[in-house]
């Protein structure tokens, strides 16, 4: 076998990157964003005023080491407004 013929194992082999390979990263979607997670504006935009997703944010920051009161009372308002 001569050396051009061989593979080296530290060297990619020559498909990768190129076409569309079942579970590489270019397919996977990134993870969604918990309820609670990112910035209080962050979280406030997701949540809008579905009351739903306002209390699933609402527990999970709360299910928190740390929760922030901020947003505690911020998704406490929305869920306080009238259903649009």
């Amino acid at each position: 076998m001569t050396d051009s013929q061989m593979h080296d194992p530290f060297q990619p082999d020559t498909y990768v990157g190129y076409g569309s390979v079942p579970g590489t990263v270019e397919e996977t979607e990134p993870d969604a964003a918990g309820p609670a997670d990112g910035t209080i504006d962050e979280v406030l935009e997701r949540v809008g005023e579905d009351h739903e997703l306002a209390q699933a944010a609402l527990d999970a920051e709360q299910a928190k080491d740390e929760p922030r009161k901020t947003l505690i009372g911020r998704l406490e308002k929305v869920l306080a407004a009238e259903p649009a």
